[in-house]
């Protein structure tokens, strides 16, 4: 008989037993020390120029903007109008880098050949 037990369910287990175990003020207590520790910006660093840290809230915070904008950016990238829109506006860049870098695109392109020539045909690269 084999007996298997979910690690997050034995740990949440865990946790409601010793939060319920502690008085009301103990637990009062804790979960102000908590807010504290999640809102509390450690001290900067002496580095001239070193960006203000971050309480791990704010960081929480921007990391759950993150998610959010790149689901919002995913869902309005899916639209088939919008996909055509970019390729189009891809295409018009990639015709203007071809016309104002024409010369250096054809030297690079001939040196990579030229590079392959060598290789294949034994030269030293």
């Amino acid at each position: 008989m084999d007996i298997t037990i979910n690690p997050e369910a034995a740990q949440e287990f865990v946790q409601k037993a010793l939060f319920d175990s502690l008085s009301q003020d103990a637990r009062n207590e804790l979960v102000g020390q908590a807010l504290t520790a999640l809102t509390l910006r450690p001290k900067k660093d002496r580095l001239y120029g070193s960006p203000e840290p971050r309480s791990p809230l704010e960081e929480a915070f921007d990391r759950a903007v993150v998610t959010i904008a790149n689901t919002v950016v995913r869902e309005y990238l899916e639209d088939e109008e919008i996909k055509k829109a970019i390729q189009k506006q891809i295409l018009v860049a990639l015709d203007k880098i071809i016309q104002d870098k024409g010369t250096w695109l054809y030297d690079q392109i001939g040196l990579a050949v030229g590079q392959q020539v060598a290789h294949v045909m034994g030269g030293n690269d």
